[in-house]
């Protein structure tokens, strides 16, 4: 959200997934969450983040 509503999907999802690793890279490699998984929460969630803002939703693919 720090970058703004025009971000890139994808963009938001590269921070989000490069912030787990260093965050909490133990947790994350306990979890191993299948392909996808993790695109799909980061999408759900920020979606759900915009909505709550009044912006307008994110692009998809």
């Amino acid at each position: 959200m720090k970058y703004g509503p025009d971000v890139g999907l994808d963009t938001l999802k590269a921070h989000v997934v490069g912030y787990l690793q260093e965050s909490v890279p133990d947790a994350l490699t306990a979890l191993t969450p299948g392909d996808g998984v993790l695109d799909r929460l980061i999408e759900r969630y920020s979606l759900e983040a915009l909505a709550k803002l009044g912006e307008p939703s994110l692009p998809t693919r």
